[in-house]
């Protein structure tokens, strides 16, 4: 079940899948109906069941979450088809619908306050070795590098963007960064004794570095 969704989550978000799959669970149809070759043994029962399947994958792994749902992160929750409604929640509690209508919510990823947490964060949620799902051997790193500078522009300004440049830089050309080793750790990836991964983490954050270096020049 995770494979449906893991190795994408770098560049689909995790509350596109949740927000897809309320609204097909919305419909008042059978879903077999939907497709294309079905088997004689699909149904609509068993497809709705799927589909909940994977909703609670996404759930258990990310920050995201369909309303009724209980959380276990504490924060403010923001609704992702109406970014205007927000509730602040502790663990525990129970996301609400929106009128009567069951909507996907996401937990506001708290601000990082450096370039070594800000990027700890970026690895920790799309670099784990579940995530990536054996990518190092068979993808190169250009489309992964490109994500990761859209989000990490995002969580950064331009004084905070130079900093993360310069520790780029010393973890390209460092590979007993204490940065690397604490991201070998939290992602449970060998990134630095195996030369092909070592040889891919490399190139990654080197064209992470192309990217936001060129962004800031812009």
């Amino acid at each position: 079940m995770s494979g449906l969704v893991h190795p994408w989550i770098h560049k689909i978000p995790a509350h596109w899948y949740l927000e897809r799959i309320v609204a097909l669970s919305d419909l008042k149809i059978d879903l077999s109906s939907l497709i294309a070759d079905p088997e004689p043994s699909d149904n609509d029962k068993d497809i709705r069941d799927f589909l909940e399947d994977i909703s609670i994958e996404v759930e258990k792994n990310y920050a995201v979450a369909r309303s009724g749902r209980i959380v276990t992160n504490s924060g403010i929750w923001i609704c992702t088809t109406l970014p205007t409604e927000h509730v602040r929640l502790a663990s525990g509690q129970t996301l609400p619908q929106i009128g009567n209508t069951e909507v996907v919510w996401m937990c506001q990823r708290k601000t990082k306050g450096s370039a070594e947490e800000i990027l700890q964060d970026e690895f920790n949620a799309y670099y784990l070795r579940r995530t990536l799902k054996g990518s190092v051997n068979y993808s190169e790193p250009d489309e992964y590098a490109e994500y990761s500078a859209q989000r990490l522009r995002g969580q950064t300004n331009q004084s905070s963007i130079r900093s993360m440049l310069a520790l780029l830089a010393e973890m390209i050309n460092d590979r007993e960064h204490w940065i690397t080793k604490q991201i070998e750790s939290s992602t449970e990836l060998d990134w630095t004794k195996n030369e092909k991964n070592w040889a891919w983490f490399q190139t990654l954050l080197s064209k992470i570095r192309l990217n936001l270096s060129s962004s800031e020049n812009q």
